[in-house]
């Protein structure tokens, strides 16, 4: 046990037992599964880390569907994880690295040069993904049109596990540009959310269709559990589309997003959902009919969850509802924090627009 039981094993042989146990691992398998599998209980490294043992990540010249199909599928992976992590420069670094790829085996799959699923499933989420960190640094056209992208590839390809998470992004970035537009020729927020409650209608039928409980019981296949994490994506979505025209139907829906996340074990998710509940208690605690001190309450239930992201806007929140000398100080600390994290971090945190800008503002 421990250090004592490897001392008289020859160097290499740990490496070698371990390379014989990369060698047995279906790489297809992994990327299929990441969302349900690695995503949600933010498990990212040790996925990205077997695709690097793997060499799923190399340049494959003339590779076919299904060989090209894994290399964007591991560069969605790790696009997935600076997401998450806000490590937005590695994230466009590695959109960059791949889009040469993507956009050839997206020709493939629009093309019907292959019947397999799994080169569309890639497509449409490396599509997906690039259009979150896209969105993110602010090139939304950019990002919304990736999102359109993945969302017709998805839909003629019939990949039903992903397309609630897919068109919940889609009419995310439709909502927002509906909102900057003001007015303006193009959708107005109100059509949006219309079409938000139409997927979300779309969605149970489908869950039922497959025989996916909606509430309860977690099922175990990786594509159901992939479709419910996308279908409580889409009622946060809406829960925030409302939030302000219908709190107390907004906080309710939100509520039940945390429920499927907290099944799934999806802490980033289920973080997302209680930090909208503490918003719409803070802002309209008396048409919700709750306590204000429920939002710190919240708040503090956000501490505890592993998404470092979450935690800072509870520490922002918190300290921005609790004032004082004590406050002040806890904002100045976590704004320090942001500006030593970004160049040591290659700049993750130094993209973090809104929440420099609303830590700023507290």
């Amino acid at each position: 046990r421990g250090p004592r039981a490897t001392q008289n094993i020859p160097a290499g042989s740990q490496r070698e037992q371990l390379e014989r146990l990369v060698e047995t691992l279906d790489v297809v398998k992994l990327i299929q599964s990441f969302d349900a599998d690695f995503d949600i209980p933010l498990a990212h490294g040790t996925a990205i880390g077997l695709l690097h043992m793997k060499r799923a990540f190399d340049p494959l010249p003339d590779a076919g569907p299904a060989a090209l199909a894994v290399r964007v599928g591991a560069f969605w992976c790790d696009v997935v994880r600076s997401d998450i992590e806000f490590d937005l420069r590695h994230g466009l670094a590695r959109i960059d690295e791949s889009v040469a790829d993507a956009e050839r085996l997206s020709r493939t799959v629009q093309g019907g040069h292959t019947s397999d699923d799994f080169p569309a499933y890639v497509a449409a989420r490396w599509s997906d993904g690039a259009g979150k960190i896209l969105y993110r640094v602010g090139s939304h056209a950019r990002g919304r049109m990736r999102f359109s992208t993945a969302c017709a590839i998805a839909a003629a390809s019939r990949l039903w596990w992903c397309l609630p998470d897919l068109r919940s992004n889609l009419l995310r970035a439709q909502l927002e540009e509906a909102r900057q537009a003001a007015g303006q020729q193009g959708d107005r927020p109100e059509d949006v959310i219309d079409k938000l409650e139409a997927e979300k209608e779309l969605c149970e039928q489908v869950a039922a269709d497959h025989g996916i409980p909606l509430a309860g019981r977690i099922p175990a296949a990786s594509r159901d559990r992939e479709f419910l994490r996308g279908y409580s994506s889409l009622l946060h979505n809406l829960s925030y589309a409302i939030q302000d025209t219908d709190p107390a139907r907004s906080l309710a829906t939100s509520e039940r997003a945390s429920r499927i996340s907290s099944g799934l074990h999806d802490g980033y998710r289920e973080a997302q959902a209680l930090n909208h509940q503490a918003l719409v208690i803070d802002r309209h605690h008396a048409q919700v009919r709750r306590e204000k001190s429920d939002a710190e309450n919240l708040y503090e239930r956000l501490l505890r969850l592993p998404w470092i992201r979450g935690r800072r806007i509870a520490i922002q929140n918190l300290a921005r509802i609790r004032g004082g000398l004590a406050g002040a100080h806890q904002l100045a600390q976590l704004l320090d924090e942001l500006a030593a994290e970004g160049p040591a971090s290659g700049g993750s945190a130094g993209l973090d627009i809104d929440l420099r800008a609303y830590t700023v503002s507290a």
